[in-house]
């Protein structure tokens, strides 16, 4: 739990004067509603096995206000940033437990915004994300992570 908590702090402290995040007048247009494919996993630990994970989901709705990127996924609130190279991190977090710090489940979004065009149906390619689903999961001394490859798809 303590590590979920740390990496949130650090993903979210200073949104107003962190370098590289992008203005609001020049942010990659990466709101909107995406269809998702997974690669296979990358990375995955041992205790992934015994550990229940965040499922990847199949569809990803991403809202945008200014630099900060926000979703919600199985649930759970993500919010993250989005900087000038379009690339954005999500990080969603959910106690398993009940709050009793002997389990903890996060996730990770991070990648980047590829614009596309607005007529995909002239056959050219929409905008896509691209990135790692990335997953975290411990009970007492168990710890699963695990990584896996992503486009999304503009719908």
């Amino acid at each position: 739990m303590r590590i979920a908590v740390v990496i949130g702090v650090l993903l979210l402290s200073g949104c107003g004067d962190t370098p590289g995040l992008c203005t609001q007048t020049a942010c990659a247009k990466v709101e909107g509603s995406y269809a998702m494919e997974y690669e296979p996993v990358t990375i995955e630990s041992p205790d992934c096995a015994t550990l229940p994970q965040i499922a990847a989901p199949a569809g990803v709705v991403l809202k945008r206000m200014g630099s900060e990127v926000t979703t919600t996924i199985g649930g759970i609130p993500a919010r993250g940033f989005l900087q000038g190279t379009a690339e954005f991190s999500l990080l969603g977090t959910a106690e398993t437990d009940g709050g009793t710090d002997a389990g903890v489940s996060t996730f990770s979004l991070r990648g980047y915004y590829s614009a596309g065009t607005a007529k995909p149906d002239a056959g050219l390619p929409p905008g896509r994300i691209l990135g790692k689903w990335i997953t975290h999961a411990e009970n007492g001394t168990r710890s699963c992570d695990a990584e896996r490859p992503f486009t999304g798809t503009k719908q």
